[in-house]
């Protein structure tokens, strides 16, 4: 019945979470290095490919508000 690796499942799990994390943190080298982690794990990971392309819309639009 249970034929998945459990263990992967939590791993990417966790870096998805700690991406997040640092994305509302607004830490975008960490959140990019724990979801660029969970992506390689996991290549069909909604999450991380939407929170992923958030990373680049997010720094710019700090950049425009900075000015």
């Amino acid at each position: 019945i249970w034929d998945d690796d459990m263990t992967k499942k939590n791993r990417i799990h966790c870096n998805y979470l700690m991406g997040l994390g640092y994305l509302g943190l607004d830490e975008y080298i960490k959140a990019e290095i724990y979801l660029k982690a969970a992506a390689e794990l996991d290549n069909n990971h909604q999450g991380v490919h939407i929170h992923w392309k958030m990373i680049p819309m997010t720094v710019k639009e700090q950049h425009i508000l900075s000015r």
